[in-house]
């Protein structure tokens, strides 16, 4: 049960880290967007 719980944790800690990176790459696209839009 304990290793259960750990392991549970994991993952949620995971999901976590990837649902903010994927926030931090889309705000890093959306600005690539911005800078590509004024070059042209």
């Amino acid at each position: 049960m304990k290793s259960f719980v750990k392991k549970d944790s994991l993952f949620k800690t995971r999901e976590i880290s990837l649902k903010k990176n994927l926030k931090k790459r889309k705000k890093f696209k959306s600005k690539i967007k911005k800078n590509d839009r004024s070059i042209r």
